[in-house]
């Protein structure tokens, strides 16, 4: 007699029993997995469910949408239902991110009608392209604080307070009937400020004729007569801050100019930056690069010298490599942890 045959036919007939035991519901493959409705593949609605499902997830929490190509993410999937299959990247942006943006949208401006909205401005450059983002905050009918970012628009690379102030209208014109703009919170650059005052027709500013918004311009964009600008409270006092220490030492600037000239080397040569990532890795430091200081983000002097500080072996040895003289002497590295000590609280508000 063949034990073994008898042992496989035993279990085969086993697990029949197990699986009619079970219900049609939940039937288990020779591979192990699970197919639920008892057939193989799921009806398209509950697909087009789950792919919904998995949009929000990665929009809500801020995921990267690379996601959906991790092999240890698909193989959730297929463990649940082989019948299933996440979308790859491509799809899931060119079918479903529309929907997605469509019912985030209409979630906030139902939850805005009515309201009075403040606004914040924040405009950046990548490729010399300014890219600003429309930030909206207002209150439940339960005085809860509610934020959404409303508009990020592609403003060229003119940053004028004109081109700014009409790029914004399209955002504003998109608000509930009922809704209204309360006020505009921008940092203290004089290109945001501008922009802030030709959109609520600040008298008390000087705005040349040029640079006025026509009334058919603003037709539909929904601002209060009280509307005023508002300069951001943090870059207030980081301005503050750092004026009243030039005023006794020009070391800050002289740190800054030189911390943003290594910038530019390492943003010119892709050798130096290379270099420098490769003996960040190494030393397994936190940072692979620097961080560049700009006037118009409250933070940025502290984000600049403490990475320098951080990636000083780093980036010495990069400069050694490539036998340039690194723009940041001695003693500024000296220097850098009394800077980084002081400005940490402010940084920390």
């Amino acid at each position: 007699m063949d034990v073994d045959a008898d042992n496989s036919n035993a279990c085969q007939e086993g697990g029949q029993s197990k699986g009619r035991e079970m219900g049609s519901s939940k039937q288990m493959t020779m591979d192990g997995r699970f197919l639920h409705y008892g057939e193989p593949s799921l009806p398209a609605e509950v697909k087009e469910q789950i792919n919904l499902q998995i949009g929000r997830l990665i929009t809500k929490r801020h995921l990267v949408f690379d996601l959906v190509e991790d092999p240890d993410f698909r193989e959730i999937f297929r463990l649940l239902h082989a019948g299933y299959t996440p979308q790859c990247k491509k799809t899931l942006m060119s079918k479903n991110l529309p929907a997605l943006k469509k019912e985030i949208k209409d979630t906030i401006y139902k939850d805005i009608a009515g309201r009075p909205v403040g606004l914040t401005y924040d405009i950046g450059t990548i490729n010399d392209i300014g890219y600003l983002a429309i930030t909206g905050h207002w209150f439940t009918s339960r005085l809860v604080p509610r934020r959404a970012c409303l508009g990020f628009l592609d403003v060229g690379p003119s940053h004028t307070g004109l081109n700014i102030a009409k790029s914004s209208l399209s955002v504003l014109r998109k608000l509930p009937e009922d809704a209204w703009v309360a006020g505009v919170t921008t940092d203290n650059a004089s290109s945001m400020g501008r922009a802030s005052w030709i959109l609520l027709k600040d008298d008390q500013h000087d705005v040349l004729p040029a640079d006025r918004i026509t009334e058919e311009e603003r037709r539909g964009a929904r601002i209060a007569l009280t509307a005023e600008h508002k300069s951001c409270v943090n870059h207030d006092i980081n301005l503050a801050v750092k004026a009243g220490l030039d005023d006794r030492t020009s070391l800050p600037e002289q740190i800054e100019l030189r911390a943003n000239e290594a910038v530019a080397d390492l943003n010119k040569s892709k050798q130096m930056g290379r270099l420098l990532s490769q003996y960040a890795s190494a030393a397994s430091k936190s940072k692979c690069t620097l961080e560049v200081s700009v006037v118009t983000r409250w933070t940025a002097f502290y984000e600049c010298i403490q990475s320098v500080h951080e990636l000083k072996n780093p980036l010495q040895d990069v400069y050694q490599d490539v036998q340039q003289s690194c723009p940041l002497t001695a003693d500024d590295f000296v220097n850098l942890p009394l800077l980084i000590r002081f400005y940490k609280p402010f940084a920390d508000i």
